[in-house]
């Protein structure tokens, strides 16, 4: 981790435990299990994403690491591992111009008519007479 504005780094602000459950991210990608890993409660982890900003760019630049371990994983498994789904999902977000799934939806009125009306009718129907009178 690189050192912040004050020249600390978030393990020297305070916690080896902010290492150790960046760390353990870096290799699972899930905060749960790396704040398992790091013996330390969720609430902790996310009180100090939102209250360190040096934690948080750290958390930052792990979440990307993390990231691509997956894909790298996800590559290996849909070229080596022949995964026709993972093969696609990869397309899809490499070239999503290409391969995402596309959907185009109009609704109209008649004849491509739009669905305000234009013009609104007020007709006065008198009540039938009763037939007492």
């Amino acid at each position: 981790m690189k050192p912040s504005s004050s020249g600390k780094t978030p393990i020297e602000n305070g916690h080896l435990k902010k290492q150790a459950v960046l760390s353990a991210f870096k290799n699972c990608a899930n905060v749960t299990r790396a704040c398992e890993i790091a013996d330390i409660a969720r609430a902790t982890f996310y009180g100090w994403l939102k209250e360190d900003p040096e934690f948080k760019t750290a958390y930052e630049a792990a979440r990307e690491e993390a990231v691509q371990v997956l894909e790298d994983e996800a590559i290996k498994r849909a070229t080596i591992g022949g995964s026709d789904t993972l093969l696609i999902f990869l397309l899809k977000a490499a070239r999503p111009q290409k391969y995402r799934d596309y959907v185009r939806q109009e609704v109209t009125g008649p004849n491509g008519a739009g669905l305000v009306p234009t013009r609104v009718e007020i007709v006065c129907v008198p009540a039938p007479d009763s037939g007492t009178g």
